[in-house]
């Protein structure tokens, strides 16, 4: 019988199976990318998009060879959906081969700015960025930025997810770029980290109806501020607008002491506050400096876990809470050997307050109390399960260190 030549792969398997096999491969592998388009045709275009999939620019001049690229094959523009802008152009030349750029990539779904310092030639990228990139971008990462331009945000009518990171910049009033309390962002997702308090309150103006919030707040503020600048009623005004809205909360425990006379159902980290809040997770920390002088150290593990537990504890057993997970950092914790006891018993009244009777009541729906592994707490005064043995009976406690992502609740 004379041979028969193979079937091409595109006959034998659906275009989607063989894209995922090719994006199987790691993409800093351009060379097996390469060649698997070599292996067969029907690899070409599944390596074409693994490779544009995310592109850097981490030089301005890099931008005429990407130009030339998509001028002369335009479908590879399309297939870029994550987008880093890591150079700063210093020519007006340099910033409108980048926005000759922008208008060649139309489906750029997350664009990161990174590393911008000084003042960059915003007003000539503008118009490339508002009419291709911006009005159907998802989600943008801002860090590393002195002066961050605050029309990148007002101008991305379906982003669904911010970060935030390092922007120390003050927001300039006549540079608002048209955000008003009316105007609010379309954000489900909001992640803030040492930002500067102008940046701060245009997100208390323009972010409402938020789904997920991720707040470090160590070490928040710029400028020569503080921490005490980064107050509680600061915090209250930005989360204020999501009590019904709100289901994934992630936050640090430093601000809990600064309560004045305010009662805890009236601290922003209240759980019982927000009535739909499924995900919580706290991360307590020791400092190893505590001045011995000062009254109370606001990064005391006693005073945290305390707090925790009155916390949880005031939440009414009239109003069943949706709590389902919990989780506990403690990362680069400390005590001092006369403070063992007092936490041994801090820690007794947490596990009473998860593990006892009435938490049933109040929290029917938790599933996961996720603490880091024992090693971790054996530092102090032993581990986890010995620590919390009513939750651990319960079958709830988790050993993990790792958080879970905001993306369960999309």
């Amino acid at each position: 019988m004379p041979a028969t030549a193979p079937r091409p792969l595109l006959d034998v398997f659906p275009y989607e199976i063989l894209e995922k096999i090719v994006f199987s491969i790691p993409t800093y592998e351009p060379r097996d990318l390469r060649n698997c388009a070599l292996a067969s045709k029907a690899f070409i275009f599944p390596a074409q998009r693994s490779i544009f999939f995310n592109i850097c620019l981490w030089k301005a001049t890099y931008a005429p060879a990407l130009i030339y690229l998509f001028k002369r094959s335009p479908h590879l523009g399309t297939y870029v959906r994550e987008l880093e802008l890591a150079a700063h152009p210093t020519t007006t030349r340099d910033a409108e081969r980048v926005a000759i750029l922008f208008k060649l990539m139309p489906s750029v779904r997350r664009l990161t700015i990174n590393r911008l310092h000084g003042e960059a030639p915003w007003d000539i990228m503008r118009g490339a960025l508002e009419e291709v990139i911006l009005p159907q971008l998802r989600c943008m990462n801002i860090r590393y930025i002195y002066n961050a331009p605050v029309w990148l945000m007002s101008s991305c009518r379906q982003l669904d997810e911010l970060h935030v990171n390092d922007c120390p910049g003050v927001i300039d009033e006549t540079r608002m770029g048209g955000i008003r309390p009316a105007d609010p962002l379309p954000l489900r997702y909001l992640r803030i980290a040492h930002v500067s308090q102008g940046f701060f309150d245009l997100l208390c103006r323009s972010v409402t109806q938020l789904v997920a919030l991720d707040l470090p707040l160590r070490d928040y503020m710029y400028g020569g501020t503080d921490r005490a600048n980064m107050s509680l009623p600061r915090v209250s005004e930005l989360m204020n607008p999501m009590v019904n809205t709100l289901v994934f909360l992630n936050v640090d425990a430093w601000p809990i002491l600064h309560l004045n006379d305010r009662k805890i159902s009236d601290h922003p980290f209240f759980i019982g506050r927000y009535p739909h809040l499924r995900y919580f997770s706290i991360r307590l920390s020791v400092s190893t400096d505590f001045d011995e002088d000062e009254d109370v150290d606001p990064e005391d593990l006693e005073t945290q876990l305390t707090w925790l537990s009155t916390m949880l504890h005031e939440i009414p057993s009239s109003h069943p809470h949706h709590l389902t997970y919990l989780g506990v950092s403690l990362d680069n914790w400390w005590s001092p050997d006369h403070k063992k006891e007092s936490i041994q018993v801090a820690w007794s009244q947490l596990d009473s307050v998860l593990g006892g009777n009435q938490s049933m009541i109040v929290f029917p729906h938790m599933k996961v109390v996720q603490f880091p592994p024992s090693t971790t707490a054996e530092r102090t005064t032993g581990n986890i399960e010995k620590l919390l043995p009513m939750v651990h009976r319960r079958g709830l406690l988790v050993l993990n260190t790792k958080r879970p992502s905001w993306e369960l609740v999309r």
